[in-house]
């Protein structure tokens, strides 16, 4: 009776574990949330606190030349640094190029998903860097916005393909 209940468990488990990945790779809000959710956890595994160290969340409004409201901006977590400064960090999560790159079942299919994967990053880091985070108002930031990348081999088969993709980015005020 208990090897049964177990295996129950853990078929419900694996089927659990199942959607959720399903559901990570075709909602693109869920992906964003799941690595919102990572680096939160990170910044409270590190002794920062929700609220003293750092806010999540905030919103600001974007002016325009005019000194008028223009644009909405959301950032994911601004960590408090000492002398009122300001670091802003962003997570962007590229799960299914890289999801098709691993599971890929010959070497064409994994270049191709790769590729895609580093259009994929390049792009979160474009969009980032357009939206002039460290200009906000009220802010004291650096010339640059962090972009977490959640997952760490996703992180690094961009870095082992693109040599470029590092600096590139940094130079659009982006740092990976």
């Amino acid at each position: 009776m208990l090897f049964r209940s177990l295996g129950n468990l853990n078929k419900a488990l694996t089927e659990e574990a199942h959607n959720l990945a399903t559901a990570l790779r075709r909602d693109t809000k869920a992906q964003g949330n799941w690595g919102e959710t990572i680096l939160r956890n990170i910044l409270d595994k590190c002794g920062l606190q929700k609220g003293v160290h750092y806010s999540f969340q905030q919103s600001f409004t974007e002016l325009n030349g005019d000194g008028d409201p223009a644009q909405r901006r959301q950032t994911d977590v601004i960590v408090n640094l000492p002398g009122g400064r300001h670091l802003i960090i962003d997570s962007k999560v590229s799960l299914n190029a890289y999801n098709d790159c691993v599971n890929a079942e010959n070497e064409k299919d994994r270049i191709d998903a790769i590729k895609r994967h580093l259009m994929s990053l390049r792009n979160h880091c474009s969009d980032l860097a357009g939206r002039n985070y460290h200009a906000l108002s009220g802010l004291q930031s650096p010339d640059f916005v962090v972009m977490f990348v959640p997952i760490e081999p996703a992180f690094l088969l961009a870095l082992e393909n693109d040599e470029a993709i590092w600096h590139d980015s940094y130079a659009k005020g982006v740092l990976l």
